[in-house]
């Protein structure tokens, strides 16, 4: 009689959200859960994952419904900055050479019961507690090419030294493969391109509830979304250019540019808009607003608006175009790639330029109709949502964890 096989534990996989993300970098950090828990199981090896958000930031039941009808479990977590002395109190298996790390903390435990790590993305306030091996998502290097984008300039030092202490690092554009390589300065055979998902958010049509015709510019309140020039770019659109649309803004904290009291930067926003009548006539700030909403938006916009001066591209161009709606967005390599990658017939303007974006706002104007004509089928598009994505992801992540 042969021996029993020997029962094989199923490997568990931290997810980590370091940092209060909403907006494209929380649905990209929750598409690769589920990328993890459905790749894995589509090939009959399926692995626990676990999803790890910063506590007390987030509405558990409804912002990650999603996850927890998949079974993955979501767990709000408290980040330390601890001494080397007290990650040695830990673990002694890897060498330690930075004075403090950030230390993840749910309950007493340090997520031990994990047998890796995924974090998603650099943007930790300390080097990682190198606990468990690990792996980190980089979205981008904004730091790069927007120098003092970070208040403290220290920061990047902490970003850097994660990414290099990683056992390897995902990437879904290949400029930010090179970003990771050539200015973090990770080994290139660390740094892999991860295939580029979206979430089609397949909602029936929404009515639109808006009175005047207008175009959607979903952004945060951070400098690299390009504000100030995009602002000149508006009033130019509307002076010059006998502007017809109104814009909408959404996004994380674009509620600042409503505020008196704010940071400086969203205080130069707020100013400038106060100086165009024409801009503050036209430009409705709805903040952050929810999932539905913001497909309600976006459903009956007459198209898409992304004067970004540089980041890893976003989502927001996909998602428009499988609701049917074009898009305009600033010209760098990230977004030639999105558009190559998803077919998505984009028309592109200079960044740096006001005037040459206020023109194609006018072109997008007139021509919004014809643009719609060029954007790919749905059909097209649903084989790069995550579900159908998956598969790919996980033939490359089980190598790596």
């Amino acid at each position: 009689m042969s021996p029993p096989e020997k029962c094989m534990k199923t490997k568990t996989i931290g997810i980590f959200l370091p940092a209060a993300y909403r907006g494209g970098s929380l649905n990209g950090a929750k598409n690769i859960a589920k990328m993890l828990h459905l790749g894995s199981r589509n090939a009959n090896e399926a692995v626990n994952v676990i999803f790890s958000c910063i506590e007390n930031e987030y509405n558990i039941a409804d912002e990650f419904s999603d996850l927890i009808e998949l079974g993955i479990p979501v767990r709000e977590t408290r980040w330390k900055i601890v001494s080397k002395k007290q990650v040695e109190k830990i673990t002694y298996k890897t060498p330690l050479k930075h004075p403090e790390y950030a230390l993840p903390c749910f309950g007493n435990s340090h997520f031990d019961d994990c047998d890796t790590w995924l974090v998603i993305s650099d943007r930790l306030k300390r080097p990682l507690a190198p606990l468990k091996p690990y792996g980190v998502v980089i979205y981008d290097y904004i730091q790069r090419y927007v120098p003092h984008i970070f208040n403290d300039t220290f920061s990047d030092v902490h970003f850097i030294a994660t990414a290099r202490s990683a056992h390897f690092i995902l990437t879904t554009t290949p400029a930010t493969r090179l970003d990771a390589i050539q200015y973090a300065g990770v080994a290139s055979d660390r740094v892999f391109l991860s295939p580029m998902e979206f979430d089609p958010y397949d909602f029936p049509s929404q009515t639109n509830t808006h009175e005047t015709d207008y175009f959607l510019w979903p952004t945060n309140a951070t400098q690299h979304k390009n504000h100030i020039r995009a602002i000149h770019a508006l009033n130019s659109y509307y002076e010059q250019y006998d502007g017809k649309l109104a814009v909408i803004m959404t996004g994380q904290h674009t509620d600042s540019f409503l505020k008196k009291k704010a940071d400086a930067y969203s205080g130069e926003v707020r100013r400038l808009i106060d100086q165009y009548p024409a801009v503050k006539k036209n430009l409705a700030i709805r903040g952050n607003v929810a999932l539905l909403d913001y497909v309600a938006i976006l459903q009956s916009a007459t198209f898409l608006w992304h004067p970004a001066l540089i980041d890893n591209g976003t989502y927001a161009v996909i998602e428009a175009a499988f609701q049917g709606v074009p898009s305009l967005s600033s010209d760098y390599p990230q977004m030639r790639y999105i558009n190559d990658r998803f077919k998505l017939a984009l028309d592109f303007c200079k960044a740096g330029e006001p005037d040459e974006m206020a023109k194609q706002l006018k072109y997008m104007e007139e021509n919004h109709e014809r643009k719609r004509q060029l954007l790919p089928e749905k059909t097209f598009l649903d084989p790069f949502s995550y579900k159908n994505t998956a598969p790919e992801f996980w033939q490359l992540a089980r190598g790596l964890l």
